[in-house]
């Protein structure tokens, strides 16, 4: 089985729920949407308005509060499906281990040559620094970041990589930063991909 893959009783051990119309050997290796889910899927109901989709999908398991009417489809009853479908986002769709390098700047970072870095700064790899970007001291970018034209990051900050993989957020003066917040205080971004949220960064 592969380290992403877990079954139907492993998920229910690891979030102390309860199976219902589910073999306990069910193997799930995705989460997803109610609307998107598949046998091999794990999804969740955690506001009743969403009952009818819940009812219709085709997910392999569905986390649910011991209040939800879902007789007949693959359940684990737990107090707070939304935190379960947290956790089992981590265990099947786990971050990558980073790619380390004895350097502050990995071998594979693309660095503007306009771009001024400041004593401590460390970039991790893949990640791009775009031109007249200015990066503090003790600044910190993570792997596979892109940071847009004339972006600056204040002193002692991290950006680790995106929590939203399609997040682009459009910052700085002219050009997008990819990544999970604006990279200077006081600016603010809506999200290019599929979630179309805004964000500040204060």
């Amino acid at each position: 089985m592969s380290q992403q893959a877990l079954t139907a009783q492993e998920l229910a051990d690891r979030l102390g729920g309860v199976l219902q119309d589910c073999p306990p050997d069910r193997v799930l290796a995705e989460v997803r949407p109610l609307d998107e889910a598949g046998p091999g899927s794990v999804s969740f109901l955690s506001n009743p308005k969403y009952l009818a989709k819940a009812q219709a999908s085709q997910a392999g398991l569905i986390l649910a509060d011991p209040q939800a009417d879902l007789k007949g489809r693959p359940l684990l009853v737990m107090t707070n499906p939304y935190w379960g479908f947290a956790q089992a986002t981590g265990w099947l769709h786990p971050e990558p281990e980073p790619a380390w390098s004895d350097g502050p700047i990995h071998p594979t970072a693309r660095v503007s040559v306009d771009a001024r870095l400041a004593p401590g700064v460390t970039v991790g790899a893949r990640t791009v620094i775009g031109s007249r970007c200015v990066l503090h001291p003790g600044v910190h970018i993570g792997d596979d970041f892109v940071l847009g034209v004339s972006a600056t990051v204040l002193a002692a900050h991290t950006l680790t990589g995106p929590v939203h993989r399609q997040c682009s957020f459009l910052t700085g003066k002219e050009g997008p930063s990819r990544g999970p917040l604006p990279p200077s205080r006081g600016s603010f971004g809506r999200c290019a991909g599929t979630c179309g949220r805004w964000s500040v960064w204060k």
